[in-house]
């Protein structure tokens, strides 16, 4: 999951950084051993992009323990999970992914 939030106190409309401007939230798997994979989805509705005041906005990603690092697959390891809202990035995370 993927979360973004307006910590101010009155509505903000998102206007993304040029490397990001296709995807919004966007998430990445990074091992040294098992490889990285990562993914990220467009933003096709504007209502996504503008956040009330103190409004948090989430995206859940759905992932299978598999033999390969695509298609929403992933395979056994130990990773570095990395998160942004287009183009911003949250804190990392360390996961351990096992069979």
């Amino acid at each position: 999951m993927v979360t973004a939030t307006n910590p101010k106190p009155y509505p903000v409309a998102v206007v993304p950084e040029p490397a990001a401007a296709a995807k919004f939230f966007n998430f990445l798997f990074s091992g040294s051993v098992s490889g990285s994979y990562g993914s990220g989805i467009t933003m096709d509705d504007a209502s996504r992009v503008v956040f009330a005041a103190g409004e948090t906005k989430r995206q859940y990603f759905d992932l299978v323990i598999g033999s390969k690092m695509a298609d929403g697959m992933i395979r056994p390891g130990t990773y570095t999970i990395f998160g942004d809202f287009a183009g911003a990035h949250g804190s990392r995370q360390g996961v351990v992914i096992g069979p």
